[in-house]
């Protein structure tokens, strides 16, 4: 399963990708990490159970043993983590000692099951498939994004199906995958869930349409905004609007531009502004992407992606083809939100030059994100790299499915 590294809508927070390194720096060496599974402390436990995803070859039998006795650890994180983990070292025999877990008590460890069955079923979805059906709804939701991220045949129209669940919350999961992953071939099915008794399933079904340059759910983005902010709904919705922002929005993007609005916010209140003709709004967003502060640099980049500024796209392409910046996860998730073409070239020219493969499978990754969401438009080098791996360009890699355009 070839998992998509870039948040699909939510700028998520900037911490996440200006400095991805330090889950790593933190983590305990495997050989420590198979001594702390048996720790009294639960620390010590949480942090063996991410960190023995990293075995190879001499300790990897040892590292599934481990991990499998902690899913049964009464810690939840604990749980979670090694369901993930188990599906990171690719062990398809733990599929049955994972599958339990999706009846777990903890939602997040629901959660990590689900993915973790996706990534460990191969070629058989039929146990995910099974489901949908699931007594839970955050597990049937889950299990929407997991079945559109495999790229299962039939997958599509057995989340149109869920968009008729009773229950709020899976069909606010079958909309959010079907405008992530096909927002154009299911555009009259966002189209009605616009109207849906749900505020979220509203929202989900407006953010997808904007994405792709739909306006019919600009007021829906717009109703949420007027609620006031009480979750990250709230920004999420400010984000997407800020890249289809008219003058009437005005008002609300300055009224969040100024201190003491955080920091997130009102960087997306001046990228608005930018785009609507403010240069003042401009010049400011700009000092952000100079500031000292990698997470203030980040914030910048991601808020110039999502407002679309074309102004803004060398500096996100010069952090691109800088993989040592701690800025460089937020470019390539500005990218995507961006959607611009030729950003497509920083994407390709930096793949083909890094010697590092984790570098090389983020690109890889944002590339297959902005290759669908461009579309038609999407550069043929572009495409390439999204199917490629990291042996050579021209190298297909049978995990990735292709997507919709």
């Amino acid at each position: 399963m070839s998992r998509s590294r870039v948040p699909p809508y939510s700028l998520g927070h900037p911490g996440a990708v200006a400095l991805p390194w330090l889950p790593a720096m933190l983590a305990p060496t495997v050989e420590a990490a198979l001594r702390d599974t048996a720790s009294t402390k639960v620390r010590f436990r949480r942090d063996a159970a991410f960190a023995l995803r990293n075995a190879e070859t001499p300790q990897h039998d040892a590292a599934v043993a481990a991990l499998r006795r902690l899913l049964s650890d009464p810690d939840a994180p604990v749980r979670a983590l090694s369901a993930e983990s188990l599906a990171a070292l690719r062990d398809a025999a733990s599929l049955a000692a994972v599958a339990p877990l999706v009846d777990d008590p903890d939602v997040g460890v629901r959660s990590a099951a689900v993915e973790a069955l996706a990534d460990l079923a191969g070629d058989d979805d039929a146990p995910l498939r099974r489901l949908l059906t699931h007594d839970r709804p955050d597990v049937r939701a889950r299990t929407c994004a997991a079945l559109a991220e495999l790229g299962a045949e039939g997958a599509e129209g057995e989340l149109v199906r869920v968009l008729d669940d009773p229950n709020a919350v899976a069909r606010h999961g079958a909309t959010t995958a079907l405008g992530w992953w096909f927002p154009r071939r299911r555009s009259a099915e966002l189209h009605l869930r616009l109207q849906d008794p749900d505020a979220s399933v509203r929202l989900a079904a407006a953010d997808a349409l904007a994405f792709v340059d739909d306006d019919a759910g600009l007021d829906v983005l717009r109703e949420r905004l007027r609620r006031g902010p009480a979750d990250e709904t709230w920004d999420d919705a400010l984000a997407r609007l800020s890249g289809r922002a008219a003058p009437a929005d005005r008002p609300l993007f300055a009224a969040h531009a100024k201190w003491p609005t955080r920091p997130r916010r009102r960087a997306i209140a001046l990228a608005a502004l930018a785009r609507l003709g403010d240069e003042a709004a401009a010049a400011k967003l700009r000092t952000w992407l100079e500031h000292r502060d990698p997470q203030r640099r980040a914030e910048a980049l991601l808020a110039a992606g999502s407002a679309r500024l074309e102004r803004f796209r060398t500096a996100i392409e010069d952090h691109i083809r800088n993989p040592g910046s701690p800025a460089f996860h937020a470019a390539l998730a500005a990218a995507v939100q961006a959607a611009e073409p030729a950003l497509a070239g920083a994407l390709v020219e930096t793949a083909r030059t890094t010697a590092d493969r984790a570098v090389f499978e983020d690109l890889a990754a944002a590339a297959d994100d902005l290759a669908r969401v461009l579309g038609d438009r999407a550069p043929q080098d572009l495409r390439d790299l999204a199917g490629a791996s990291f042996e050579g360009l021209g190298t297909t890699n049978d995990d990735r499915n292709p997507r919709d355009g």
